[in-house]
């Protein structure tokens, strides 16, 4: 199901249905839910674990959303015990010699006075690590990469902390490198862009030219710097996680689809028109809508007036940018908009369509 950060071997999960452990059958580390974390340790241990993880430095990718969890140096009578915490999904990492460290709720019925004295140390110890933290620091936190301001001020959506990938993202660089390379050539001038439009970009009303390849070819071409900037900065940034995730195979299938979803569905708004249609964002909008829905828990930073970044998780974003096409395919069915929202609909179905059926394709 999900794999071991250290060895990559298969976890299993514990028997009881209600308690959320995972256990690597190879080196015996495990992932214990917050929920089981609070039946067994002291509860003001767990409280503190979580309150430190913001602070924490990334490390290892989580074995659930592959995202870095947060390193966290907890005092444990008078030692330092280093653990990795996912707070979006609530786990806490446990290699093999770790999980006896911690205090238990057992041992502390069996001392109440030693257990006042962990607790008022622990405090103490928690309470030094946040004073010397600036708010200009924490502020800082938000994002993992200074480079993510770059798309904040240009007002697009980022990942506030890079996933951790098992697999070099091969056919996302690829289309990336060939999409640029295409469309780049066009801008300076390299071919004619508007004569290449005329024979390569999807016409809804010649939909069948050539055998129906400019359902593909379309995909390679785009009207202008900035269109050409988001689709490859989209796919990006949630592609890699997605191919890491599904495979290179499955993944180009559902990019596949995903375009043609979208070009059918911009076809069908409006059969009898000769505007050429163009661009990748019917097959990358299939590649976000999997993104949200596999990894729901995901921190997406929001540009607000583009200065600052409001974290939210990638469902709630998902969700906003639903409503965005579906107030943009309005647009597009009066008249109002040339922005085939339609299209982007009809990939985002493809994705989803993968995200529910992923165990069967």
């Amino acid at each position: 199901m999900f794999p071991c950060p250290n060895c990559q071997s298969r976890l299993i999960r514990g028997k009881a249905q209600r308690d959320l452990v995972w256990t690597c059958p190879s080196c015996a580390s495990r992932a214990i839910s917050s929920s089981v974390l609070q039946k067994h340790i002291v509860k003001e241990t767990v409280d503190e674990l979580w309150s430190a993880a913001p602070e924490g430095e990334p490390g290892r990718g989580c074995p659930v959303c592959r995202h870095p969890m947060a390193i966290v140096h907890l005092p444990v009578e008078e030692k330092a015990v280093v653990l990795d915490v996912c707070r979006p999904c609530k786990l806490v990492w446990f290699d093999p010699a770790e999980y006896g460290q911690m205090p238990t709720v057992a041992a502390r019925r069996r001392d109440r006075k030693s257990e006042r004295s962990y607790r008022a140390g622990l405090r103490k110890t928690i309470s030094q690590t946040h004073q010397r933290r600036s708010k200009s620091e924490r502020s800082q936190r938000v994002l993992d990469s200074s480079w993510k301001w770059i798309p904040v001020f240009l007002g697009m959506p980022v990942e506030t902390e890079s996933a951790s990938l098992r697999d070099r993202p091969l056919l996302t660089w690829g289309l990336s490198v060939t999409l640029c390379a295409i469309s780049l050539s066009g801008f300076f001038g390299l071919f004619n862009l508007e004569a290449a439009v005329q024979v390569f970009a999807l016409i809804p009303a010649e939909f069948w030219r050539y055998g129906g390849v400019t359902f593909l070819t379309s995909f390679f071409l785009h009207a202008d710097f900035f269109h050409l900037l988001g689709n490859v900065y989209f796919m990006m940034v949630f592609g890699d996680n997605v191919e890491d995730y599904l495979g290179i195979g499955l993944y180009w299938k559902l990019l596949l689809l995903a375009t043609l979803a979208g070009d059918v569905l911009h076809i069908l708004s409006s059969p009898a028109s000769d505007t050429p249609s163009i661009g990748a964002s019917g097959g990358i909008s299939g590649v976000i809508a999997f993104y949200a829905l596999r990894f729901p828990k995901a921190r997406i930073g929001i540009s607000l007036l583009r200065l600052y970044v409001i974290p939210v998780s990638a469902l709630f974003a998902f969700i906003l940018w639903i409503i965005l096409q579906i107030i943009g395919s309005w647009e597009q069915i009066v008249g109002l908009s040339n922005v085939s929202s339609l299209a982007h609909l009809g990939g985002a179905l493809i994705g989803v369509y993968f995200w529910y059926r992923e165990k069967d394709i």
